[in-house]
């Protein structure tokens, strides 16, 4: 939101306004001269806006949240079908304007850096990831490595989440945390960038506790954990496994509030 602090109320809550106001309205303020809306370039900054916001922008969250198969599947085919278009382009030209970087870039930005994270498996568009483009990666990086962008990036939330899970799930599943358990859960979340193999540990630790919940063997699980830290791939694993554990913890809780009996083992 964009928030008066003189008048303590919200001017504006939608992000492409705001996008425009601070572009245009901000200028006493700014420390940088950059120009995002240009002269010369408006009609097609505003032409390209419109293009990717219903299919990318909102696209995710479209397929993310349908709760039908048929609207999933119409958001999801849209959101590749305009991925594959703007990869196209980009394969002719540096940015989605032209020759020049724009707030057309800027909100393709802001759901291209979160895509491999966050949108491929916790919003189900899994086609693909943003990294498997020809263009579209090298644009992402391009973006990201402008001055004054990558700071604007925080994806320690999504160790946090991990670990949220992974405690809510003992919970609901009845598994006892002693409460250095817990401790370690949160330390891992705090301090993320901690590793093995390009695995965040807040994953690791995910993946022991439900196999553990499963009834595993201490030998399996070390085996288990050996396969996962040899894949060529592991980081897709680990998220893959937390995220659908914590799909399933959703559907346990949905049982219970219906008055299903479900323990740990199902």
């Amino acid at each position: 939101v964009l928030w008066d602090t003189h008048e303590n109320t919200i001017v504006n809550n939608e992000s492409r306004e705001i996008m425009r106001m601070l572009d245009t309205e901000f200028d006493a303020y700014a420390t940088r001269d950059v120009d995002l809306y240009p002269e010369g370039y408006r009609e097609e900054v505003d032409r390209i806006i419109d293009e990717i916001y219903e299919p990318i922008n909102n696209g995710v969250y479209r397929a993310g949240f349908a709760t039908r198969q048929e609207p999933y599947d119409e958001a999801v085919e849209e959101l590749f079908s305009a991925l594959e278009h703007w990869n196209a382009v980009l394969g002719e030209q540096r940015y989605l304007a032209g020759d020049r970087l724009t707030e057309a870039d800027v909100a393709m930005f802001t759901t291209l850096v979160r895509f491999d994270q966050v949108y491929h498996t916790h919003f189900m568009c899994n086609v693909q990831y943003v990294r498997e483009y020809e263009h579209l990666w090298p644009y992402l990086r391009d973006l990201y490595t402008t001055s004054g962008v990558g700071a604007t990036v925080n994806m320690n939330g999504t160790a946090l989440y991990e670990c949220v899970v992974v405690l809510f799930a003992a919970q609901v599943l009845g598994i006892d945390l002693s409460i250095s358990q817990q401790a370690i859960v949160v330390l891992l979340a705090l301090v993320s960038s901690i590793g093995v193999a390009g695995i965040p540990a807040a994953s690791i630790v995910a993946i022991i506790i439900i196999m553990q919940s499963a009834g595993f063997s201490e030998d399996m699980i070390k085996a288990s954990l050996g396969l996962v830290l040899a894949l060529d791939r592991p980081l897709d694993m680990a998220r893959t496994t937390v995220n659908v554990f914590s799909d399933t913890v959703a559907a346990v809780v949905v049982a219970r509030s219906e008055g299903e009996t479900v323990d740990g083992g199902r």
